[in-house]
Formats: structure tokens, sequence, C-alpha cells
């Protein structure tokens, strides 16, 4: 056993498996390198995607609580009396005053005012989850979009009058 351990070391053996070492030790950090961006890389996509699958839920949990009462009564009743008052709503609408007045008075007839406030505040709460991020802005564009656009064009002279008359924080949208 010692006379292997006197032997003497043939230098060009040492360099070559000195050689392959670095070669291999290179490699690895290499390896490690891509790993490390490919996990970073993949963990970025999965954090993105599980936070766009989180806004789509949140947006079609409020499309859900938006079909299902009390929303959807909300709704229809004051769908029922838009219909009932198509005509005085339509003969009014060739002066701002006159339609300011009639849709005014169908609420009041009606009794749709807390609907309306309702309506309008469940929009507000949906423009507040688009705008913080927890709700996906185009699904909720899609599903939105044409029904508050009917409320808020059919009422419109309503809600300005009653933003006039109320403080900003009784009746925001």
């Amino acid at each position: 056993m010692s006379e292997l351990a006197m032997k003497p070391v043939n230098n060009a053996m040492v360099r070559f498996l000195s050689a392959i070492y670095s070669g291999l030790v290179r490699l690895a950090q290499v390896a490690g390198a891509l790993s490390l961006i490919s996990g970073v890389t993949w963990g970025v996509y999965q954090y993105h995607k599980n936070k766009q699958e989180k806004q789509l839920e949140q947006t079609l949990g409020l499309f859900r609580q938006f079909n299902n009462p009390p929303y959807a009564e909300y709704r229809e009743k004051i769908r029922n009396a838009l219909e009932k008052n198509r005509d005085k709503l339509l003969s009014a609408a060739v002066d701002e005053e006159k339609l300011e007045v009639a849709v005014t008075e169908i609420v009041t007839s009606e009794n749709i005012s807390n609907e309306i406030y309702l309506i309008m505040d469940f929009y507000d709460g949906l423009v507040y989850c688009v705008v913080t991020r927890n709700c996906d802005p185009k699904t909720t564009y899609n599903l939105f979009h044409s029904r508050a656009r009917e409320t808020y064009n059919n009422f419109y002279q309503y809600i300005v009058l009653q933003r006039n008359t109320t403080t900003l924080q009784e009746w925001v949208f």
C-alpha cells in the first residue's frame, strides 16, 4: 500500500482528469442556472394562470348572483315598468326635460327607486372588482356591459337627479 502512495503520478493523467472535472463542474453550473430560470419562468406562468382562473371564478360568481334573486327580481320589476310605460317614454324622448320628468314619474309610480339603486350599487361593486383586478375585465364586459348600459341609458335622467340630490357616499356609481 505504501508503494502505491509513493508511486509518482502521471502528470498527463492528472491534467486530463482535472479537465474532465472542470468541464463537469461548468456543465453542472449551466444546468443549475437553466433549471433555476425555467423554474422561475414556470412559477410565474402558474401564478398568472391561477390568478386569471380566480378572476374568472369571481366574475362568474357575480354573474350567478346577478341572475338569481334578489337581483333577477329587481331587473324583472324594472323591465316590467319600462315595458308598461314604453309609450310614455317614447313620447317624452324628444325633449330632455320632458324625459327627465317622465322617467322620474315612472320610477315613482312603479315604485322602482330602490331596485334601481340596488342594481346600480351592484354595478359599482362590479366596477370595483375589475379595478382591483379581482374580476376578469374581458369576461365582465362580455357578461354585464349590455345590461348595465341598458339600465343606465333608460334611467340616466333619474340617476343624474339622484346624484345631484344625495351625497356622493350615498349614491356612488
